[in-house]
C-alpha cells in the first residue's frame, strides 16, 4: 500500500495505571478480573462512540484509532472539501473524543495521559506514519502529568479558530478539555451531582494510592476543582462555608 501523507490531527493517549495492574494481574485473580474490564473499556469505547455518530457525517470525517496494549491513538483531517462541511475542524472532533473518553476511563477509576499535534500523517486501520504521530508520542513520554498537551503548533492552530472550551490553558500548558460538560457520558444529574461524584473517585484514588501514582492523582483533583469552578461559580465556595 502507498503511503500518503495528509494534514490531519493527531492524539496519542495512555491509560495510567494499566502496565502495573497488568503485572499484579499475573498472581491476582481479583487484578486480573479488572485488567479485563479495562481491556474490554480500551477496546469498546471508540467504536461505541463510533456507533452514535450521525448518520450524515461523511466516513473519512471521522476519527481513525488504533488501540494498541494500553495506549489509543487518535487522527482525523484536520479540514474538508466536502459541500456542506467548511466549518469542519478535524483538531476539535479528536479533542472532543479525548473529553468523551476521559470521562469514560475516569468512571471506571482511571487517568489519561498523551500528547497531541497537527500535521503530515499516513493513517490507516492498522498503522499510522508521519511527523505529527511522532510529535504527539514524544508529547506523551515528556508530559508528566495526567493530561492530553497540545503542541505548540496544534495550540496556535485551536486558538485561531477556537470556538468553545474543548482545549484550555491551565498549567502552563495548552491541554484538552477532558472534564468538558458537554460530554459527560449521560444527561442524568445536574452539573454539580456528576461533578461531586468525580471528587469521591479521586479522592478515594487519593487516600489509598501512594508515591507518584498519588501525585498524578492529586494534580488531577486541582484540575478537576478547577474545572467544576467554571461550570459551577461559587458552588464549593458555598460548601466549605455549609460544612
Amino acid at each position: 500500500m502507498k503511503i500518503r501523507y495528509e494534514e490531519r490531527a493527531v492524539a496519542f493517549i495512555d491509560v495510567l495505571g494499566f502496565g502495573t495492574l497488568a503485572n499484579d494481574a499475573a498472581s491476582d485473580q481479583d487484578k486480573l478480573s479488572e485488567l479485563e474490564g479495562v481491556n474490554r473499556l480500551l477496546k469498546s469505547a471508540i467504536p461505541t462512540l463510533d456507533q452514535g455518530v450521525n448518520s450524515t457525517v461523511p466516513k473519512e470525517l471521522i476519527p481513525i484509532h488504533n488501540q494498541i496494549s494500553d495506549c489509543i491513538i487518535l487522527s482525523a483531517p484536520m479540514a474538508t472539501q466536502l459541500q456542506g462541511w467548511k466549518h469542519y475542524s478535524g483538531l476539535e472532533i479528536v479533542l472532543m473524543r479525548i473529553s468523551q473518553l476521559t470521562h469514560r476511563f475516569l468512571e471506571a477509576g482511571y487517568l489519561l495521559q498523551g500528547g497531541i499535534d497537527v500535521g503530515p500523517v499516513w493513517h490507516t486501520e492498522d498503522n499510522i506514519i508521519g511527523p505529527a504521530y511522532q510529535c504527539a508520542f514524544h508529547i506523551e513520554t515528556t508530559n508528566s502529568n495526567p493530561s492530553l498537551v497540545l503542541s505548540d503548533r496544534a495550540a496556535e492552530r485551536f486558538r485561531a479558530n477556537a470556538t468553545n472550551r474543548i482545549a484550555i490553558e491551565y498549567a502552563s500548558n495548552t491541554i484538552a478539555n477532558g472534564l468538558h460538560s458537554a460530554y459527560f457520558p449521560n444527561n442524568s444529574g445536574t452539573y454539580e451531582t456528576k461533578y461531586r461524584r468525580y471528587q469521591e473517585i479521586v479522592q478515594a484514588k487519593i487516600d489509598t494510592l501512594t508515591d507518584r501514582p498519588r501525585d498524578k492523582w492529586q494534580w488531577f483533583k486541582q484540575y478537576l476543582d478547577f474545572e467544576f469552578e467554571q461550570q459551577c461559580p461559587g458552588y464549593q465556595q458555598a460548601l466549605r462555608e455549609n460544612a
